[in-house]
């Protein structure tokens, strides 16, 4: 009588009927799943589970070598040597990655070499770099010499010279890029280089951390980007190669993205105007005195923005110019629905009243130079109020509240009008800095917040520990 297999002998034959069931499918399809691996690295090891897929790796449309998986550059490059001498000329290269670090550049070439031989279908190319190294710094001019530049859509360096040649521009430059993300990048020439990339299809833009030179000219230096829809421009070193340039434009008709963080300028060289008539999400992070000279902005579509200044640096800005721009900058607007504002000054009694359609309103670390401000929205159903030790709120008119989140200083609860909120749903109350108050004080202005929040189904109430006196007090 046979003896039954025990359970971990039929885990193992579930096992290598599972494998041999994905083995059974279409190498298009092997091929596919072995590029979704981490790394190239990765995908060869696999593919040694099965005798079928011994030689599939060789075949794969994605090739992502990252030296990070390797303990030394000579492994790593004895892998590269290895992996390309094994690939086919006839296979084509759909998306090229490569990581190095350090000083080797030998594997990265060897690479270059592979892709110009049989990548004429590459679609997207990602090179990192942990070192600039002098002999080639100037990737754009190593991407163009293999003649990788004819297919490319998505086009992704970082740490890199970024130099361009004029008869690279003549010769129609990277004519099929969609996206393109520089990072850490040096020396860019802002507008020869948006030239070159542009090539009327560029539809996403993102400098991170570069460090961009702007010439004679160069004072609205996106319209060449008729297709652009993302631009991301974060933490960038802008340096004026002009006397006469004073600032610089951000204009695209089919803009629907844009972000700003972070500008390290040189003197009073800022954003000095943005024409986006479509944009829908604007995000605004820096310092004040580089928004301050920004004009009234006018976005008709937009529905989601963002303004953060540091205040820590508003002794290099004029304040008052801040104080009257920078909630006036986004009324009027019908379809703006979502608001997220940070140390904003003033914005008059009632701020808000002019975006008839928010349906979205954060204030987060806010100081008001008229103190006690209004907080309207007809049609408002979240609103988070977070540390505005800075402002009181006098009236909170939301008829449709469902979402409510509070983060203040009890102080301040004394100069809240009582709350009609009957939409409510959920609030969540927290409450710190009870100095200055008596007990009953305290006591009494605690109770009206509740008292406005009694049609909560959810609510939250906490103390920190400063206030942790208000924990004691009889509530009832």
């Amino acid at each position: 009588m046979s003896q039954p297999s025990s359970g971990g002998d039929g885990e193992e034959e579930v096992a290598a009927e599972e494998i041999g069931r994905v083995g059974n499918l279409p190498d298009d399809i092997l091929h596919h799943i072995l590029s979704l691996l981490a790394d190239t690295k990765t995908a060869v090891q696999t593919s040694l589970i099965s005798k079928r897929w011994r030689h599939l790796w060789k075949d794969v449309p994605v090739l992502n070598l990252d030296q990070n998986s390797f303990p030394s550059g000579e492994g790593y490059r004895t892998f590269v040597r290895n992996l390309l001498h094994h690939r086919s000329n006839q296979t084509t290269i759909d998306r090229l990655s490569f990581t190095a670090r350090g000083m080797d550049i030998e594997s990265f070439h060897m690479v270059l070499d592979h892709a110009g031989r049989t990548g004429r279908l590459l679609r997207a190319l990602s090179v990192r770099h942990s070192c600039v190294v002098s002999r080639y710094r100037n990737m754009v001019a190593s991407i163009v010499r293999h003649k990788l530049h004819e297919s490319l859509e998505d086009l992704e360096l970082t740490g890199f010279r970024i130099v361009v040649d004029h008869d690279v521009i003549q010769g129609g430059g990277f004519r099929m890029l969609k996206a393109l993300s520089l990072t850490v990048c040096f020396s860019v020439d802002l507008g020869v280089a948006l030239s070159c990339f542009g090539g009327g299809m560029l539809t996403t833009l993102e400098l991170r951390g570069c460090w961009l030179n702007f010439y004679d000219g160069d004072d609205d230096p996106f319209a060449v980007l008729p297709c652009l829809k993302s631009l991301k421009l974060l933490d960038c070193r802008m340096t004026v190669r002009s006397t006469s340039l004073v600032g610089f434009k951000v204009s695209g008709l089919q803009l629907r993205e844009l972000e700003i963080r972070y500008m390290f300028l040189i003197g009073s060289f800022a954003v000095s105007e943005v024409l986006a008539p479509k944009l829908e999400s604007f995000r605004c992070t820096g310092l004040v005195s580089r928004i301050e000279g920004l004009r009234e902005l006018n976005f008709p579509s937009l529905v989601r923005a963002s303004s953060e200044s540091t205040y820590w640096q508003s002794r290099f800005c004029d304040m008052e110019a801040l104080i009257r721009n920078e909630v006036s900058r986004f009324t009027g607007l019908d379809d703006f629905r979502a608001f997220c504002l940070f140390l904003f000054r003033d914005g008059g009694d009632d701020p808000f009243a002019d975006l008839p359609r928010l349906e979205c309103l954060k204030v987060i670390n806010c100081v008001s130079t008229s103190r006690v401000v209004k907080v309207s929205g007809l049609r408002l159903p979240s609103l988070q109020i977070d540390n505005a030790d800075g402002f009181g709120i006098g009236e909170l008119l939301a008829p449709r509240l469902e979402s409510f989140c509070y983060s203040s200083c009890v102080v301040r609860l004394l100069e809240l009008r009582p709350l009609n909120l009957p939409s409510l749903g959920r609030a969540s109350v927290r409450l710190k800095h009870i100095c200055g108050l008596s007990d009953e004080q305290a006591r009494r202005a605690v109770m009206s917040l509740l008292r406005g929040l009694c049609n909560a189904k959810s609510l939250r109430l906490m103390f920190r520990r400063y206030a942790s006196e208000v924990g004691k007090l009889s509530l009832n």
